[in-house]
């Protein structure tokens, strides 16, 4: 679980998310600490090679969304 804004924020749900955009061979989440946000989750990608070259544009702007 990681805290980001005074918010618990799943580190799964955020993985799956991510797995839901497109092809990728797997993906982790984890808390970097943050001035600002308590925590900042940093995503690890391995992509494959069907992988969309503007993934990281949409996990970005999925998780805007949310």
């Amino acid at each position: 679980m990681l805290r980001v804004e005074s918010e618990n924020v799943a580190a799964s749900k955020i993985e799956t998310m991510i797995m839901q955009i497109g092809p990728v061979t797997g993906c982790t989440v984890i808390g970097r600490k943050d001035f600002m946000l308590d925590e900042a989750s940093v995503a690890f990608i391995i992509p494959n090679d069907s992988t969309p070259s503007d993934l990281r544009d949409q996990i970005v702007s999925m998780y805007a969304e949310k």
